[in-house]
């Protein structure tokens, strides 16, 4: 993984390990972002993404206004 899929996956596993409800795309964009790190393809960040969501561990938020994912606690 290239330092920007680390950052993401990081924010989100420790959204998991602190059991928070969930977290929109904003959040992680900003994380990302405030780590000064260089991203030429945003479709990175959203491999790790899948890899939550395939692994069922995040599931999108069903309301389209805001892009959120929400921690899937069962």
């Amino acid at each position: 993984m290239n330092k920007a899929q680390n950052i993401a996956f990081n924010y989100i596993e420790n959204l998991i390990n602190e059991s928070k409800q969930s977290f929109t795309w904003s959040e992680l964009r900003d994380t990302i972002q405030e780590s000064n790190v260089t991203i030429k393809n945003w479709m990175t960040i959203r491999a790790v993404l899948q890899h939550f969501k395939n692994r069922g561990l995040i599931v999108r938020d069903e309301d389209i206004s805001t892009e959120k994912y929400i921690l899937n606690t069962n």
